[in-house]
């Protein structure tokens, strides 16, 4: 047995029955960089990877009573790097799929816009959706959480490993920056009617 299994076994031994924090940290800091990297290459954002490497983790930590039951821990963390950046993709695709059939659905049945409106509607829609695509990275995955999936300020800190008051100036910022986006839009419809 060489020194790094036999450090990895006793790792995994004071996490599984002692519930030792010091010992999960050291594995977390052994593995974190390389599955990030894996699933950033997954799902390419970056505070996505982190939030899927984080998921990881926490399941880990959840069941870190059955911890010893695993073979290869390293395989096993890439297959779950793999599999919950999976999940995240095929989750952000339906709510991306649901937004839009709902706002469809929403104009559709509002017969009292007219087409003249519902293009409007359909085109401030657009302009949103470019200009919120056009924001930091972090900034976006933050005003997503919150604005657009719901999260409370606390979850998205919680989830993201930072404290509530840097969601709250991310979606000041987002907020500034989305209107800075959107007025030459707006002022433009203004001035076409």
């Amino acid at each position: 047995m060489t020194a790094h299994s036999t450090q990895m076994t006793d790792w995994l031994t004071r996490i599984a029955h002692q519930s030792d924090r010091q010992a999960f940290k050291q594995l977390f800091d052994l593995h974190f960089h390389g599955l990030h990297a894996f699933a950033l290459h997954l799902v390419k954002n970056r505070e996505v990877a982190e939030e899927v490497v984080s998921d990881v983790f926490t399941k880990v930590w959840v069941n870190r009573a059955t911890l010893l039951q695993v073979r290869d821990v390293k395989a096993y963390l890439y297959t779950s790097v793999r599999n919950q950046g999976l999940n995240q993709l095929a989750l952000r695709h339906h709510q991306m799929q649901t937004r839009t059939t709902d706002l469809t659905f929403d104009l559709a049945a509002d017969k009292s816009l007219g087409p003249e409106r519902t293009l409007l509607y359909q085109e401030m829609e657009q302009e949103v959706q470019k200009a919120i695509g056009q924001l930091p990275e972090r900034c976006r995955l933050i005003f997503q959480m919150v604005r657009q999936e719901g999260f409370s300020y606390k979850e998205a800190a919680e989830i993201l490993g930072i404290s509530v008051k840097t969601v709250d100036n991310q979606l000041t910022i987002a907020t500034r920056k989305l209107a800075e986006s959107l007025r030459p839009y707006l002022v433009q419809r203004q001035l076409a009617h």
